[in-house]
């Protein structure tokens, strides 16, 4: 009967399976496709394992993960479209809390006792509601209105990290133990492979994210801070730090990318130069999209040696692993902002800085000074802070003899070359060595120097949820749960929360060197911006980009402190909790994330690029000038010019070059494109029912000429 019962049971969960996944198939685009695809491959996976397993432990396993991806799958639902249909919205929501309650009957046991007692405790206590203030916006500033849909919202926010992680323990309670033991095995393979699994991870990151980059995302910049770094880029190559303005100005305006055009005809980006100079590279090479993956290749490199200086070679290797596979990571690497860079400099800094104390000599102080100058000159907070870190690290080893004078004569001369970059670059967009571009943007736009850490009616600039002019304390706290929110989902993709094990071990853990200075500087960070007006929220938290270090690291330690809790086999349990979580991510997150989320982010579509290609067979071999076609509407201009911009060749010196038809105003440019490039065929660019046309100007009759 055992034996008829489980073949029964495989017959119907093929069946529904692969129901489903026709279904899936059908609903493909958008978020219910997906959680189609996920209810047959939970379907079909339990039909593969009913026959290698007791039914009831397959059950409890598929149970679990399907309710704990369900939960992270309703991230990318509609609360109000669940309200305005409530059969459909109720009844989802009721699905999966009974699918949540028939998988928990397996989440007790050791774990229940370990965890509840301690969080009885004042530290318990500080733990739980850490962990508790991330998992939700608890202040959304003018966005707030009260609706049912803020409060269902909110709510579902709050019950879904607690139940996730409930479904996921009980998951992983449910694995064989033959399995945990020979995973286990596996562990210890590896760990005697180190170098080979660096490289690996460091292969594999470069892959993922490169094909993210590419495929996924698209190989050119969406956020407006990625325009003007690939700008930058280009500028480096044909000019240095500025380059002359283009022939018509105000058809090649990308002033809402942050490309100032001065006084005296030049024309730059305002951010700082480390990173474009880096991006010039991939550009010269026509390959400035694979810059940011080929460092985050190098930054996982560098984590795991850095961690390996001060802990056991399973403890970096772990941190490594976490770091590859977050999504954070991925999606910064698969951007072009600047953060993936500052990581590099950041991990060499931290590199130099532990060497220094355990008598890595001048060669480690070297480092310090060159992490932390190339870091200011990349991005000018973390640099600054970065330094602070660091010099209180080097001045307790200083106090405890293990840092002398010469260290600190090598690591200052070591500063010059960032620091050098950085001075050169305002000196010749502003003319003062302390005088940034950036600074001389706000200057000149807003009559002050506004973009500054700070509270105040004259501190930054009203945005999406300010309260009223100026940065309050209030609002840089809203910035700081908004940081920390997407830190919580953003850092592993987990459906509980990617906070909770380094909460654990931030408050009960016994602490090295290295975990007090990337907690210092965590800190000052969290700080510096919480006193600054805008949240920077793309791509994740990016101004918070640098806590991924101390996430993964006092992740790993805040699992093995745990597992000590639980008891024999404790580590087992929880490596095995921590994996089915990372399926859940990279199963049921991030895919659709990428799907519904990045490919068009902020309305830019990389596919557009192929206009370029599409000029140069409408103009058969000659220079051809390609204009956007633009309307007002609403008080703005569209479309966004942002692609268009970037698709234009260094100093506007190619055979293809792309203008826009209205300036920010609403002016035509078209006459005066016209007179400035009288040997360039002219072609119009619009979109017909979503797709690219090219026709030559003079077919275009719609066009505004003043």
């Amino acid at each position: 009967m055992r034996g008829g019962a489980t073949f029964w049971l495989r017959g119907l969960a093929v069946g529904a399976g692969l129901a489903v996944a026709a279904l899936a198939w059908q609903l493909r685009a958008g978020p219910l496709g997906w959680g189609a695809a996920m209810l047959a491959a939970a379907l079909l996976g339990g039909a593969v394992l009913a026959g290698l397993e007791p039914p009831r432990a397959v059950a409890r396993q598929m149970l679990g993960l399907l309710a704990a991806g369900g939960w992270t799958w309703l991230w990318h639902l509609n609360y109000a479209a669940l309200l305005a249909n409530p059969s459909f919205g109720g009844g989802l929501l009721a699905g999966l809390l009974l699918l949540t309650a028939a998988s928990l009957r397996g989440a007790g046991g050791p774990w229940r006792g370990a965890l509840l007692r301690r969080l009885r405790t004042p530290a318990g206590a500080l733990t739980g509601g850490l962990w508790l203030l991330a998992t939700a916006r608890w202040f959304n500033g003018a966005e707030w209105r009260g609706q049912p849909a803020d409060v269902v919202r909110g709510l579902q926010l709050l019950l879904t990290g607690p139940l996730a992680g409930l479904c996921l323990i009980s998951a992983a309670r449910s694995l064989p133990q033959a399995w945990l033991l020979a995973a286990e095995g596996w562990q210890h393979r590896l760990v005697a492979r180190e170098r080979t699994v660096v490289w690996a991870l460091s292969l594999g990151t470069l892959a993922v994210v490169a094909h993210v980059c590419y495929r996924c995302v698209g190989p050119l910049p969406h956020v407006e801070d990625g325009i003007a770094y690939l700008y930058q880029a280009k500028t480096f190559l044909v000019h240095g730090f500025w380059q002359p303005a283009p022939a018509v100005p105000a058809a090649f305006d990308a002033r809402f990318a942050w490309i100032f055009a001065d006084d005296h005809g030049r024309s730059y980006g305002i951010f700082p130069p480390g990173w474009p100079l880096v991006l010039a590279l991939g550009v010269a090479l026509r390959l400035p999209w694979l810059v940011n993956p080929l460092l985050a290749a190098l930054a996982v490199a560098l984590a795991a040696r850095l961690f390996r200086r001060v802990e056991r070679p399973a403890v970096a290797l772990g941190a490594g692993l976490l770091l590859a596979t977050s999504p954070f990571f991925v999606l910064q690497g698969a951007s072009f902002l600047a953060h993936t860079a500052t990581l590099c400099w950041i991990l060499l800094a931290l590199l130099g800085a532990v060497g220094c104390l355990r008598g890595g000599g001048l060669g480690a102080a070297a480092l310090v000074g060159l992490g932390v100058g190339c870091c200011a000159a990349t991005r000018y907070m973390e640099g600054l802070l970065l330094g602070l870190a660091c010099l209180g690290y080097l001045a307790w080893g200083t106090v405890q003899r293990r840092v002398g004078g010469r260290l600190w004569l090598v690591g200052l001369l070591a500063l010059l070359p960032g620091l050098g970059l950085a001075v050169a670059d305002n000196l010749s967009k502003t003319g003062s060595p302390l005088l940034t571009p950036v600074e001389r943007w706000y200057t000149v736009e807003y009559g002050s120097p506004v973009n500054r850490p700070g509270f105040g009616p004259r501190v930054g600039l009203e945005w999406d949820h300010s309260l009223g002019p100026g940065h309050t304390l209030l609002e840089g706290l809203w910035n700081s749960n908004a940081n920390a929110f997407e830190l919580s989902r953003y850092g592993f993709g987990w459906a509980c929360g990617s906070l909770l094990l380094a909460l654990v071990f931030a408050v009960w853990g016994e602490k090295s060197d290295l975990d007090w200075l990337l907690l210092s500087y965590s800190l000052l960070l969290v700080g510096i911006y919480t006193a600054y007006w805008y949240h920077g929220i793309a791509f994740g938290p990016r101004f918070w980009h640098p806590l991924l270090l101390p996430l993964v690291l006092f992740t790993v330690k805040g699992g093995a402190l745990v597992g000590q809790w639980i008891g024999p086999g404790g580590g087992r349990s929880v490596a095995a909790t921590v994996a089915l979580a990372m399926l859940t991510a990279w199963g049921a997150w991030l895919p659709l994330e990428l799907q519904t989320t990045y490919h068009q982010n902020r309305g830019r579509d990389a596919g557009e690029r192929r206009i370029v290609t599409l000029a140069r067979a409408v103009a058969a071999g000659r220079p051809c000038l390609v204009i956007q076609k633009m309307h007002r509407a609403g008080g703005s201009v569209q479309p966004d010019y942002g692609i268009g911009f970037s698709l234009n060749p260094p100093g506007f010196r190619g055979d293809v070059l792309v203008a826009r038809e209205l300036d920010g105003a609403g002016r035509s440019q078209v006459a005066a494109l016209r007179k400035a490039y009288p040997d360039r065929l002219l072609l119009v660019w619009y979109k017909d029912s979503g797709a690219a046309r090219l026709v030559p100007l003079d077919d275009v009759d719609d066009l505004t000429e003043p």
